[in-house]
């Protein structure tokens, strides 16, 4: 059992205060907890733990915020900050989740908050910070990729008369493709931080997402 508190007021907060106690930790005040996981996108939020929490207390940034920028707002009170990107849209994801991502500097601090999760049959990637933090963005960049493609399609269906239905049909016995659905849903804001992170790439997939991006928007 790890005592364990949730900065948040968010449904992904909630969601994960509610699995946390379900795996049996503790949910306790800042100052007494082991892990703290910062479920917030308000830096405010964070800034506001610095006098609370001990050099033995680990900081997990659960998202949206970038783990720098919860390292730079934490830094005053020495204690390790990992990005651990956890947004559950249900309670079932946090209890069941296909993979469980880690990134820290600090191996004692990647550990304790892994040891949470010891319960679940899941898998636990243990990576370095950047690479955690950019998991989410690159996921939901694919997501919106794959949802555009398959709007286009609906369009060059409708305009040739072939029938979308039978030719979803079709692609469904090819494992390879994912056709999307309402279970899959895309956050624009992380992909514009994907965006604003590469402003200097010339990818030709990084302007295709851009202009994906502001035609939402519109």
């Amino acid at each position: 059992m790890t005592r364990v508190h949730v900065v948040g007021s968010s449904r992904a907060a909630e969601l994960v205060r509610e699995g946390l106690g379900k795996l049996g930790h503790e949910l306790v005040a800042t100052e007494s907890a082991e892990a703290v996981f910062a479920c917030t996108d308000r830096i405010a939020d964070v800034r506001a733990l610095v006098n609370a929490i001990g050099r033995d207390c680990v900081l997990a940034n659960c998202g949206p915020l970038a783990t720098v920028e919860v390292q730079e707002a934490a830094a005053a009170a020495g204690a390790p900050v990992v990005s651990h990107p956890l947004q559950p849209g249900v309670l079932a994801e946090f209890l069941d989740p296909p993979l469980v991502i880690i990134g820290a500097d600090e191996q004692w601090a990647a550990r304790r908050i892994g040891a949470v999760y010891r319960q679940l049959s899941c898998h636990v990637l243990y990576t370095d910070i950047a690479s955690a933090d950019l998991v989410g963005p690159a996921c939901h960049g694919f997501r919106l990729l794959n949802r555009c493609y398959f709007t286009q399609l609906t369009e060059v269906c409708q305009a040739a008369g072939v029938d979308m239905t039978s030719l979803l049909k079709g692609l469904q016995f090819d494992e390879r493709i994912r056709i999307p659905g309402d279970n899959d849903p895309v956050d624009s804001h992380s992909v514009e931080r994907q965006l604003a992170a590469s402003a200097d790439s010339s990818s030709p997939v990084l302007r295709l997402l851009d202009g994906i991006v502001r035609a939402r928007k519109r």
